[in-house]
């Protein structure tokens, strides 16, 4: 591996410092888009898994110095993959090396499993609190349904549309679950001259914990570091960007989920006995602090901040199958797909569409094989109970 960057004839590198700078923000952005979605506005769930919103707290704790751990080890993992960034099935393939195409089991499960119900989950969140604010419930329907589908139809359609516009949205958006987080945090913590009770006996907890639902998404910015454009042997350019986008985007999500889960704490408390539906606490919250509008006020707040989390599974979940397709555990056909059309090859945002033709078109040739070999059968059965007659 070649880590001195190249000079230009003024004796200047190649990659600026200002290049640098906007690269590791654009990978923070993507990585705090896809570890924030809507646990950090809704910490009651956390509360009820653990009974406890102080040892929730312990959690965060824990669980940051596992991601940062984690995170730690994935830089120096993606920065051997480099210049591109194919993530866990490569990782998974040195480690087991010689066993062929172990590496294509977590590529299978990530397609067909894993990313497709977490943007299937995370887009019907950000439709049922988006409805929360002209129906005033969370109730779920037909219409909840058609507004997650729209949700994931905009989304493709921005990404199609220009791979700039993408990455405006997606930092956009990252900024602003930040600033929000911020401004909601402190304004609950200054009611804690007042609510300090709430405090009282935080730490009373049963024996049932759960690690689960934080430590997701440090690991995002491995799969995207091949987008970030760079001279074939320029290494440290990408090299840095995995490196302080991965660290940092866990600090700071670690701290806002602290402060976030303070504020809760202050302002909403927590009962044990309480029968209201935890995931109404966000529209508590926000009547606590705003009135009646701002039950609204973080509905919205939850169905933005999903929105993004969304948007940032997408880039994800296509960088994975165009790897796949590059390693030929799909055909190497639908990796080339849209290639001849704008935009022009190297840039991730055609393969939104292609992942979804090959979707279609492989549920189209399973669906099928089975319609035809169920057909087959039946007219061999009635050949030959006519043949027996």
């Amino acid at each position: 591996m070649n880590n001195n960057i190249p000079f230009e004839p003024n004796n200047r590198t190649t990659t600026s410092r200002k290049k640098t700078y906007l690269g590791i923000l654009r990978g923070i952005g993507y990585n705090i888009n896809y570890i924030i979605g809507i646990d950090a506005f809704n910490p009651g769930n956390l509360w009820m898994l653990v009974h406890s919103p102080g040892i929730t707290l312990v959690f965060y704790i824990v669980c940051f110095f596992i991601s940062l751990l984690g995170s730690s080890v994935y830089i120096e993992l993606g920065i051997r993959s480099l210049p591109s960034g194919i993530g866990e099935q490569k990782y998974i393939s040195d480690a087991f090396y010689p066993i062929r195409n172990f590496g294509y089991v977590f590529s299978f499960v990530a397609i067909f499993i894993m990313f497709p119900s977490l943007i299937v989950a995370e887009s019907y969140n950000s439709a049922r609190y988006f409805l929360y604010c002209f129906r005033r419930n969370l109730n779920v329907d037909w219409i909840t349904v058609i507004v997650a589908i729209a949700i994931l139809f905009i989304i493709t359609l921005y990404q199609l549309y220009s791979n700039k516009l993408a990455d405006y949205v997606n930092q956009t958006l990252a900024i602003f679950k930040i600033i929000i987080l911020l401004i909601i945090s402190v304004i609950g913590l200054v009611k804690l001259n007042t609510n300090s009770f709430n405090w009282i006996n935080i730490f009373d907890v049963s024996l049932f914990y759960d690690f689960g639902t934080y430590g997701r998404g440090w690991n995002n910015i491995n799969y995207l570091i091949g987008e970030f454009h760079t001279c074939s042997d320029d290494l440290k350019y990408p090299s840095l960007i995995l490196k302080y986008s991965s660290l940092i985007s866990v600090f700071i999500c670690f701290i806002i989920c602290c402060l976030t889960n303070a504020a809760f704490i202050t302002v909403v408390g927590y009962n044990s006995n309480n029968s209201i539906d935890n995931e109404l606490m966000p529209m508590r919250f926000g009547q606590e602090l705003f009135g009646e509008n701002g039950k609204n006020f973080m509905a919205i707040l939850i169905a933005i901040s999903t929105f993004g989390c969304v948007s940032a599974l997408i880039v994800t979940y296509s960088r994975i199958i165009k790897y796949a397709g590059a390693t030929k555990f799909i055909p190497s056909l639908f990796n080339a797909y849209r290639a001849n059309f704008p935009p022009e090859v190297g840039s991730f945002d055609y393969r939104i569409s292609y992942r979804i033709s090959w979707v279609a078109v492989a549920l189209g040739l399973i669906f099928w094989y089975i319609r035809n070999q169920w057909q087959r059968r039946i007219t061999n059965r009635e050949l030959i109970q006519n043949q027996t007659d």
